[in-house]
């Protein structure tokens, strides 16, 4: 979010699911809760700690089971896992094969989070309505949007959840039982309702970094469509499409140099910086969380000493998340050159370009350059590893397009589904969706074009669940239906008094 914020709030550390050392409030500084909300400014302040919380979310480290960005992503199958070896990690590759297990780091670390994010967005949201400032309505609905978020992403992956919407730091409150994914679906759409006619319009944000009126009806779309109430969704994602605020960025690669952050086809983003000046041996070293910077840039990139990079502008990493076979022969098949360019790089062309390849683990025939770490993205004056300012986009414009799309085809509105599609493929450099091209040949050249653009975002393996869709390659893996959600992690029925092994989802 462009600002260094070392602290989620100044007044309690609280908010995970159940972890005891969280559930102790613990004073910071020496002003109590009540006392910090008498002012505006602390208002604000407590609304960008809450954005904190999507960073620590997605970019926080993995070794602590943060960093939600990848691991959404490592069950699908436009990726591997890559790394040193199969134990580099090796939790990472135990969620890749789908030998997940309720104690996983990686999928108990997003409960985590994502219930940390929920219950500190339900204490500002109580704080604030006790207010009479002028931001209060738009503090509310920011707060309100951030929640609702996290809840999509948690029913999404866990199923029927427990709905906690009440701010907690004790152990009794946060035992709540499970809800039905369709309580907390209402729950979401509730909570977007509210906050649409409160949130800013994107030309009108105050920070580029705050989530506009359109990222809540893209949420509210896409919460929909998820349901299957296409008609529903639709008038959500067209008032997004209409603003003339967003947007396909016309140069592809441009939604991934860095060029364009915060800009016209971003609706949900997470922030880093470059500017801290990380070092090994500091307090960064010993993976304490906290830091600002995206260390996953590094974690992503082409496995240092396997690879001469030549003149590609890429520089090395430590291997993770890797092409899949499938996805790089879907680009070469394709024929979107500008898409493919901005998204990954073969043998072949790094060869072109003066490189060359050694016997990395897990490569198959291409590195990604979608998020490629590059020297201009760090800091020069700082170790280079540890301070990648690369933000992660969530959710885009694109995806909107994709929904639309899907909300049309389903609604047997062919035409206004191609007439999306094509934006997206005209930007990618592709061949028009041809007028006779309708009905499942539309849908089935949806999902394809959708594999290709937002490959290696972590949408892929949970549209193929919601579409019913049986992946060869994941099956291959190990994937079985009981994987289409994650376990409830084992530390939440161990610490929730109103959730037991009874309730743990099937297969577990």
């Amino acid at each position: 979010m462009k600002k260094v914020i070392f602290f989620i709030f100044c007044v309690a550390i609280f908010i995970t699911a159940c972890e005891d050392e969280f559930t102790e409030q613990q004073r910071i500084g020496v002003q109590p809760i009540e006392e910090f909300f008498a002012s505006e400014e602390n208002a604000d302040k407590a609304l960008v700690g809450l954005y904190d919380t999507m960073q620590e979310t997605y970019i926080g480290l993995w070794d602590l089971g943060q960093g939600a960005f990848l691991t959404r992503q490592i069950f699908g199958d436009d990726m591997n896992k890559g790394g040193g070896d199969a134990a580099d990690q090796s939790q990472y590759f135990d969620l890749h094969n789908f030998n997940i297990d309720p104690n996983n780091l990686y999928t108990t670390g997003m409960w985590r989070a994502m219930y940390k994010s929920v219950n500190f967005a339900n204490f500002v949201i109580n704080e604030m309505e006790k207010t009479d400032f002028a931001n209060k309505e738009e503090v509310i609905a920011e707060a309100k949007f951030i929640k609702a978020w996290n809840l999509f992403e948690l029913t999404k992956m866990y199923g029927d959840i427990p709905l906690k919407s009440e701010f907690t730091t004790t152990i009794e409150g946060f035992s709540i039982a499970k809800s039905s994914q369709a309580e907390v679906y209402a729950q979401i759409e509730q909570d977007l309702m509210d906050a649409i006619p409160n949130m800013a319009d994107k030309s009108n944000l105050e920070q580029a970094f705050r989530f506009s009126k359109g990222a809540a009806q893209a949420l509210m779309g896409k919460v929909l469509v998820y349901q299957g109430r296409h008609a529903e969704a639709l008038p959500f994602l067209q008032d997004v499409i209409n603003n003339p605020a967003h947007d396909l960025e016309p140069n592809v690669a441009d939604v991934w140099n860095g060029t364009r952050e915060y800009g016209q086809e971003s609706l949900v983003e997470v922030g880093a910086v470059s500017s801290i000046g990380y070092a090994w041996g500091g307090r960064e070293a010993d993976w304490a969380g906290g830091q600002e910077s995206n260390l996953y840039i590094q974690l992503m990139g082409p496995r240092e000493g396997e690879f001469n990079l030549g003149n590609t502008g890429i520089i090395e990493g430590w291997g993770f998340n890797l092409p899949s076979r499938k996805l790089i022969d879907a680009f070469e098949a394709g024929g979107d050159n500008a898409r493919k360019s901005a998204s990954i790089l073969t043998t072949a062309e790094l060869q072109a370009a003066g490189g060359s390849v050694g016997s990395p683990y897990d490569y198959e025939g291409a590195i990604r350059v979608k998020y490629a770490p590059r020297a201009d993205n760090s800091n020069p004056a700082a170790t280079t590893q540890l301070n990648y300012g690369n933000n992660f986009h969530l959710m885009r414009y694109a995806e909107v397009l994709f929904l639309a799309a899907e909300a049309y085809i389903e609604l047997g509105q062919d035409g206004n589904a191609r007439t999306e599609l094509n934006k997206i493929r005209t930007r990618a450099g592709a061949t028009p969706i041809a007028a006779t091209v309708s009905g499942q040949a539309l849908f089935d050249t949806m999902v394809d074009d959708k594999f290709l653009e937002l490959s290696q975002e972590g949408q892929r393996y949970w549209d193929l669940v919601r579409w019913g869709i049986e992946s060869p390659e994941l099956v291959a893996r190990g994937k079985e239906p009981r994987h289409n959600l994650m376990p409830i992690p084992r530390e939440e029925i161990e610490k929730n008094d109103q959730i037991n092994q009874e309730d743990q989802n099937p297969g577990y």
